[in-house]
Formats: C-alpha cells, sequence, structure tokens
C-alpha cells in the first residue's frame, strides 16, 4: 500500500506536466455548461442495451457485497505483511504533521501499539458503515505529509488517507486496535483501518435482508438524511446507496442502518424524495448522465476523500454508481476494467477519429496517476469531465509555477503524441 501511495505522488508531477500543455484556463475557455452538450434528439437515448446495463448491475452488487463472503487465510495473511510493511516504511518515513513540524518517532510507536499486530486477525465478524467513515493506512486521524515545498507533496496528499466510505457499505472486520477505538477492515474497494465510532456489527438475518432487497442510488450530492424520529443520522453523497423499503408516490421508504449501545446494527427507516434519491439502476441516457455531473461540478478536490470530497477515481466512482457501473477506487485499476487503445502511438488525427468514434460518458482517458471522462465535442473541441489539484506552469525566468484547480470541471482534451494516454471504451 505504501508503494501505491509514492507511485500516486510522482504520478501527479506526469499530470502536472501534461496539464501545463494540454489545459486551457477553465474560467475562460471551457464553459462549466454540461447540458450544452446534450442534443434534444439524442438526450433521453439509452447509450447501451437492457441486457448490457444488467450486466453491468450484477458485477456493482458483486463486489459491493463482497466484504460480507469469507476470507482465506492466504488473504489475511496477505493483509497482514502489507501493514507491517506500513509500519516499516513509516517509522523509517515519520513525515510531516499539518502544523509543518516533523512527526517525532514516539508518534508512531504509539500508533503502532495500538494496531496489536502480534493479535492479527483478533477478530472475524461482519460489519456495516452506519455514517460517512475515512480508510487510513494507520490507525490516526492525523495526516503524514511529505516535503510541503514539492508539487505532489505537502497537502492536501495526506499519504495515510486511503478513501472514504460512505453510511451503508459492507465491511469485515478482522482487527480491532489496543484501545478499541479503530477497526481493521476489507471494504468493496480497500482494506485498511476505520473508526469504530462509524460501524455497527450485522448478523446473517441483516446481511441477508439487505442483499434480497432493491437499492435507491444518492443523485443529489450532500442529501441530509434523518429517520423515522426526525433525528439526523447523516449526509449521504452521491455515490451512496440504501436498501427500499416502500415505493411511494415520488418518495420512498428506506431502511438505513444505526448502532445501538453494543455496537450492532439496528434498521431504521427514512423518507427520501424521488428527487434526491432514485432506483438503482437509473436509465444510462445522456441527460441522466449530464444531470449527475452537473451535481458535482465545481466540487472541490479531496485526496483520498478527504473532507468527503472526491479526487479523479472518486469522482467516477460516485458518478457511475447510479448508473449500477462497478468502478475501483484507483485511476489505475478503474484503466483496466475494459480493454485500452494506447493513445500516444496514433497521430492526431487518429486519435480525433477514435474520439469520434467513442461514446460519450462512456469512454475514460487515462494517463498515469489521473483518469478522466470524455463527455462530447462542442465547437469543435473535445470536452472532458475531470478532477484536478493542480497543475505545474512555467514562469517567464523558466521557474516553475503552480496552478491550482481544486475542483471538478469541464476541461478541454486535445490529442497529443508525446504523453503515454489511454482510451477505455466502457461499451463498444
Amino acid at each position: 500500500m505504501i508503494k501505491q501511495s509514492v507511485l500516486c505522488l510522482l504520478a501527479f508531477l506526469i499530470v502536472s506536466t501534461a496539464h501545463a500543455m494540454l489545459v486551457d484556463p477553465i474560467s475562460v475557455h471551457t464553459p462549466q455548461n454540461i447540458y450544452a452538450l446534450i442534443s434534444k434528439e439524442t438526450a433521453n437515448q439509452r447509450l447501451m442495451t437492457v441486457q448490457q446495463q444488467n450486466q453491468f448491475v450484477q458485477n456493482f452488487f458483486h463486489h459491493f457485497f463482497s466484504p460480507w463472503q469469507p476470507v482465506s487465510k492466504n488473504t489475511i495473511q496477505a493483509f497482514k505483511k502489507d501493514e507491517l510493511r506500513s509500519i516499516h516504511f513509516y517509522e523509517n518515513n515519520p513525515g510531516w504533521g499539518e502544523n509543518f513540524h516533523q512527526h517525532h518517532a514516539d508518534w508512531v510507536k504509539k500508533i503502532v501499539q495500538n494496531m496489536n499486530m502480534s493479535t492479527f486477525p483478533n477478530t472475524d465478524r461482519y460489519a456495516i458503515t452506519v455514517n460517512n467513515t475515512y480508510v487510513r493506512q494507520l490507525p490516526t486521524i492525523e495526516p503524514h505529509f511529505f516535503n510541503f515545498r514539492k508539487a505532489g507533496e505537502g497537502y492536501p496528499f495526506d499519504n495515510l488517507q486511503e478513501t472514504s466510505l460512505w453510511a451503508g457499505t459492507p465491511l469485515h472486520v478482522l482487527q480491532m486496535s489496543w484501545h478499541g477505538d479503530w477497526l481493521f477492515i476489507q471494504s468493496p474497494e480497500v482494506t485498511g483501518w476505520v473508526q469504530m465510532k462509524d460501524v455497527a456489527f450485522v448478523d446473517q438475518a441483516f446481511i441477508h435482508l439487505w442483499e434480497k432487497k432493491k437499492f435507491v442510488a444518492t443523485v443529489v450530492n450532500q442529501t441530509a438524511v434523518k429517520d423515522s424520529a426526525n433525528i439526523y443520522r447523516f449526509t449521504a453523497y452521491m455515490g451512496s446507496l440504501f436498501p427500499v423499503d416502500k415505493i411511494k408516490k415520488h418518495r420512498y421508504r428506506i431502511f438505513i442502518p444505526v448502532a445501538n449501545l453494543n455496537d450492532e446494527v439496528q434498521i431504521r427507516t427514512s423518507e427520501v424524495t424521488d428527487h434526491d434519491m432514485q432506483l438503482m439502476p437509473i436509465s444510462p441516457t445522456p441527460m441522466h448522465f449530464a444531470n449527475l455531473i452537473n451535481q458535482l461540478l465545481g466540487t472541490p478536490y479531496g485526496w483520498g476523500g478527504m473532507y468527503f470530497y472526491n479526487d479523479c477515481s472518486g469522482t467516477l466512482k460516485s458518478l457511475f454508481t447510479p448508473i449500477g457501473i462497478w468502478l475501483p477506487r484507483n485511476s489505475g485499476a478503474q484503466a483496466k476494467v475494459a480493454p485500452h487503445i494506447t493513445l500516444n502511438t496514433l497521430s492526431s488525427s487518429e486519435q480525433e477519429e477514435l474520439l469520434d468514434q467513442s461514446k460519450p460518458f462512456l469512454t475514460l482517458i487515462y494517463l498515469p496517476g489521473h483518469i478522466i471522462l470524455y463527455v462530447g465535442k462542442r465547437n469543435g473541441k473535445y470536452i472532458t469531465f475531470q478532477n484536478l489539484w493542480a497543475f505545474i506552469t512555467k514562469n517567464e525566468d523558466g521557474s516553475e509555477g503552480r496552478a491550482v484547480v481544486g475542483k471538478a470541471a469541464l476541461m478541454n482534451y486535445y490529442p497529443y503524441t508525446n504523453i503515454t494516454y489511454q482510451l477505455i471504451r466502457l461499451v463498444n
């Protein structure tokens, strides 16, 4: 896991350099209006067949419920080896904290003591998140930064941040920390440490109920969810899913998980509108994709889901969930969900021909460490949707500067031949 994080930081420099050449200032040259790309004639036409979408949905829930399956001893040992490698790395690289001061060795030592790895695995229980939560490489909410003066290091690139999990995510718990405040979990996406306060344990009866229900997907970002007693429980972000108890006119009664005093799950109900949440999967039309993208446009960049915002891969994962398409958590894995075409071996005209033949909203473009979505063509220019932190610029004296984008935006794409790009078509 350490190697992956370091590679992501290095990849940022590649992305930064690339975008210095490729991206126009978004506030001037790329209008942030996704609906301008939607044709009235094709707005409500399906971009894939019902059969294709059903196959995607089946694969989606196979991944989503995977933590509620037994794990082999070899897999558990692999998890342990990864954790021991993480410990070794951070003991030798304590890094810097949020106050720009270097962490002391005792900082790492206390965290390692709480991990209690000599007992790993000390539990084997299924669970579910009852709140949105962070997955951390080590059981601490404190950040670990490298050099603050280098692009791709320092804020916001907290090396301990793996991802965010939305409320209602299945988990497999394999380790409880010494103090009982952190749990090492397997999620549908990653493994890591989550705070105990955000988790409730489940039994087989709960799992059977949860897996058999229809689900709604959150389509309006940051929807407040209250239970039937009007008690606020959590905020639902795009990409979060909940089982349906009853379908009403323009409303759904959904199940939401809460924890009792014994950290066991209890089911509560909540009333939500069909404006905020919709039955999954929603129809894969250009207009539906545009509505989802419009919810995410302008949202701040969140490395590894920090502050419950999204980075590049998290943005696409949240976007495709209501459609029923499962995407892995990081950009490199997302680039492998379908066969790819390497673009930089082709001429600019050949790349343009490929893009013209590709389906907007179902075509990804990947370069090492970054992934974007092709959404169409406007005024002869290819437009992408992506979430980007920053790109490096060149000053007149030859020195490097940094232009921070820091949000999800529509950006122009220019076919280039000197940068390794890959085209991934989710549907042919």
